[in-house]
């Protein structure tokens, strides 16, 4: 009991360097950076989720991609109109190709080519499935619009969505509570009304 006692308050003063002590080894307390504190005891505290300060980088690059998603959409469908919805996939696929390999070239990459045979087989599915989404971005903005093409686009991402983190593919399963489908089914409700709105 002493033990656990001292053992606290030596943690509780080392956590400001970022390091387990020696002194609580023995009694199996893990590294500090994974060490979750109650508010006001120790300087650190790390969740793997965080909160809405901690995530709000990553937000606002998802929402930067979706609002990218809407203009290429728009540029693709032009370019499937001059030359044909498959050719217009292939050109932008060999572009961004290029991109990419030009920022691997360059050394802008954080990971290495020879981890991906330890990949599941079915994570190189996104090949194909890019093909199948550019496709079907710039067949669908070219008939109905940009709007009501993305309002159907969002409606269908916020649905895959919840499902893939219920299931936890990306490896990092994620609980589906009640609010969260509260905010998809408005979400999905507004989607109703932008397309009822651009009928």
């Amino acid at each position: 009991m002493w033990a656990r006692s001292s053992a606290r308050s030596v943690l509780s003063l080392s956590l400001t360097n970022n390091r387990c002590p020696p002194e609580l080894e023995h009694l199996g307390f893990p590294p500090a950076s994974q060490v979750i504190l109650p508010r006001g005891e120790g300087s650190i505290s790390h969740h793997p989720r965080g909160g809405l300060q901690v995530r709000i980088v990553p937000l606002l690059i998802a929402a930067l991609a979706g609002a990218s998603m809407a203009v290429q959409g728009a540029f693709n469908s032009v370019l499937g109109k001059k030359a044909g919805a498959f050719e217009a996939s292939f050109v932008v696929h060999v572009i961004g190709s290029i991109l990419l390999g030009g920022l691997l070239v360059l050394g802008m990459g954080q990971g290495s080519l020879a981890k991906l045979k330890e990949a599941p087989w079915w994570s190189f599915l996104g090949g194909p499935l890019s093909v199948l989404i550019i496709w079907g971005v710039l067949t669908s903005v070219g008939a109905v619009g940009v709007s009501s093409a993305n309002t159907a686009i969002v409606s269908a991402q916020i649905v895959t969505a919840l499902i893939l983190d219920f299931l936890g593919l990306t490896g990092q399963k994620v609980t589906i509570g009640w609010m969260k489908l509260l905010g998809a089914a408005f979400l999905i409700a507004g989607v109703y009304f932008l397309l009822r709105d651009g009928s």
